[in-house]
């Protein structure tokens, strides 16, 4: 409520100050034009003879809009904590609009019970429960998914993408290690030939280019 009378503040105000400024340009205007220090201008007859209606110098209180699902929504993340680790879209398309998160499907159903003649604890307790069911039977199904997987040696998709993933960063860094191990060895054999060839008594390499 505070930002909304500071709003209704500066309106009043705003009102206030811009009636105050065409009066006393009137008043300027009307002093020069009677005093012949200027020529009227072509709006002044109409302005004095229809002047602007004052406005109100007051603004009734905005009435506070308040929906449903709103007050539901704050009873449910009151009542769940740990509400915020839900994910805020449960599709990988940040576009479709057609998943909803499990406090939007919460909300939904407990207002439509609640619509139904239910009281606000009856439909959260029955919507609590038949979430909790409905979750209970995902949860153990993937479970039993997951157990039937290890059994025959196979690993989830999820962590065959990570490993697939981890495969690729290794190899990538095994191929950089190999070519910067095949050229460090390239230069130590290349300086010890040249080592070789001036206890030798030949030229260095430096001395054949400065010949």
């Amino acid at each position: 409520q505070e930002p909304a009378r500071g709003i209704m503040g500066k309106q009043k105000f705003g009102r206030r100050f811009a009636e105050m400024s065409a009066m006393v340009m009137m008043a300027k205007v009307d002093n020069l034009v009677k005093g012949g220090a200027i020529p009227k201008p072509v709006w002044y007859d109409a302005v004095t003879q229809h002047p602007p209606p004052a406005l109100a110098p007051w603004a009734p209180k905005p009435k506070t809009i308040s929906f449903p699902e709103v007050e539901l929504m704050r009873a449910y993340q009151k009542r769940n904590p740990d509400w915020h680790f839900e994910p805020l879209s449960i599709t990988r398309d940040p576009q479709d609009k057609s998943q909803k998160t499990r406090a939007n499907l919460f909300i939904s159903q407990w207002q439509k019970y609640i619509d139904q003649g239910l009281s606000r604890e009856q439909a959260y307790s029955k919507v609590d429960a038949e979430f909790r069911q409905v979750e209970a039977k995902v949860i153990a199904e993937r479970e039993h998914e997951l157990d039937k997987m290890l059994r025959v040696g196979q690993l989830p998709a999820p962590i065959q993408a990570f490993i697939k993933e981890e495969d690729k960063y290794y190899n990538e860094a095994l191929d950089q290690h190999r070519s910067a191990f095949s050229a460090r060895k390239s230069r130590e054999a290349a300086i010890a030939a040249e080592a070789a060839k001036v206890a030798a008594g030949g030229p260095s390499a430096e001395a054949e280019s400065d010949g």
